[in-house]
């Protein structure tokens, strides 16, 4: 007696054909004719209640479950309709939903089912169900229904188009165009924004100091900003930021901007300025070299002037500004400079700033003020030209003669140097001619001039001293 089970019978008449063939090489071949009644049978499978997910890639998910039997928990069941949606399936939306292909036959119940749906999208959520058929069929209801999520396994793009703009003391703002999900779509999840005063790489990212409140990212392609603050002025920034999905993919490092922040500390006012000397055409200033940011530092560049009347805040603008002005030692180091194309006989007074890079201009320095001396003399007196013996005695000798001016015979002139010898007196031998002691001061060009000599030597008189 043999069984055959598992056939696909449904209602209606039937015939199954055997073969038969004997050791003789006799065969034969029997028919038997019979009708199926598949309304007989109206139990369906159990409805599976265990469903689960095992295992999840970026496009695929296992499920595995208990089989159940083909009438309740009896028999092995003759199918499986597995099914999968972006929504929660119900018994409602069943006939909506994606059907799988290629389920296991179902094992004799109570047995583990495994089976792994493919073709998916990555990074997204998926339910799952599935209901149990014999072979009329009748079919369970749909199962519990499970859920999970695809691995994401693609990246957020870099940003490569990170700027810096409006670069302030203490702050700058940011910008750059919000990559994706999925390198350059959909919306990322988050993102981390670092600064550090050197170049920022892979290597040191997490040395970088990370900023907080960064803004959700936007769609991609979005224009994002960020205002970063609490900087330190006049200093030099790198910045950079990293995307991550939910799935927490981070995307490479984007490019690396840097940007200095403003300085808005000046210099100190200068407060020892002094006229150190003076000619009649120039004057030479001291000071104290003060710093870029007050006293620190080295400074950038003097701005000297000077005028005919006090310099002030107020009339600074209409100084004469010097040219040629040396550039800023270090803080605390002494300076110099002369002024030059003075006129002579002139009260000047002077004042400076001093300028950083930025620049931030000082203060005005202390007033300084000196008076230009008289022109060196050009033009000598004229030669006395009336000298003469006026008087003698055995002891003295009286000269006389008519005063010259200071300019030829202009004026009147400084001093007189009267000498005498034994011999006659030229230019040749003025030097060791003997100086007299207590010559007259000069009068005005034109007047007698006499001198009593207290020697008892009898001088010829010359033309000239």
């Amino acid at each position: 007696v043999s069984y055959v089970s598992g056939l696909p019978l449904s209602n209606g008449d039937h015939t199954i054909s055997v073969y038969a063939e004997d050791r003789q090489g006799n065969s034969t071949l029997l028919d038997w004719s019979f009708t199926v009644d598949t309304s007989l049978d109206t139990t369906p499978p159990d409805p599976v209640s265990d469903l689960a997910i095992d295992d999840v890639t970026s496009t695929t998910v296992t499920l595995s479950w208990t089989a159940s039997g083909d009438d309740a928990d009896s028999g092995n069941a003759f199918a499986y309709d597995l099914r999968y949606s972006t929504s929660e399936i119900t018994e409602a939306n069943w006939d909506d939903v994606i059907a799988a292909v290629g389920e296991p036959a179902p094992q004799t119940p109570g047995n583990l089912e495994s089976f792994t749906v493919s073709g998916l999208k990555a990074g997204q959520t998926y339910y799952f169900a599935l209901k149990v058929g014999d072979e009329v069929p009748n079919w369970s209801a749909v199962s519990n229904c499970v859920a999970s999520y695809t691995v994401d396994g693609i990246n957020p793009a870099a940003v490569t188009d990170l700027a810096v703009e409006n670069v302030l003391s203490s702050s700058v703002l940011l910008t750059w165009t919000a990559p994706g999900d999925n390198a350059n779509s959909g919306t990322a999840s988050e993102y981390d924004i670092r600064y550090a005063v050197s170049e920022i790489t892979e290597e040191n990212w997490d040395d970088a100091i990370q900023v907080e409140s960064e803004p959700a990212p936007q769609e991609a392609g979005s224009s994002e900003s960020f205002g970063i603050i609490g900087l330190t002025t006049d200093t030099s920034y790198y910045f950079a930021l990293k995307t991550t999905d939910s799935d927490g993919n981070w995307s490479l490092l984007s490019n690396t901007p840097v940007a200095k922040t403003m300085d808005n500390i000046a210099p100190a006012a200068v407060i020892d300025l002094a006229v150190d000397s003076v000619t009649h055409e120039a004057a030479t200033l001291t000071w104290t070299a003060p710093g870029d940011n007050a006293d620190a530092g080295t400074a950038a560049a003097y701005d000297i002037r000077y005028a005919t009347t006090e310099i002030t805040e107020a009339n600074w603008d209409e100084a004469n500004q010097v040219a040629g002005e040396r550039m800023p030692q270090a803080a605390g180091s002494s300076e110099d400079f002369t002024v030059t194309g003075l006129s002579p006989d002139t009260t000047y007074f002077f004042a400076l700033k001093t300028a950083d890079e930025s620049p931030n201009w000082s203060d005005i320095s202390n007033p300084a003020s000196d008076i230009t001396s008289s022109p060196p003399e050009v033009t000598a007196p004229a030669a006395v030209t009336t000298l003469s013996v006026a008087d003698t005695s055995s002891h003295t000798v009286t000269l006389a003669w008519t005063a010259t001016g200071d300019d030829e015979d202009t004026g009147t002139a400084a001093e007189y140097d009267i000498r005498y010898s034994m011999h006659e007196i030229t230019e040749a031998n003025w030097d060791e001619a003997i100086e007299t002691e207590g010559e007259p001061a000069p009068q005005e060009a034109g007047s007698s001039e006499n001198m009593l000599l207290p020697d008892s030597v009898r001088i010829l008189p010359t033309s000239s001293p």
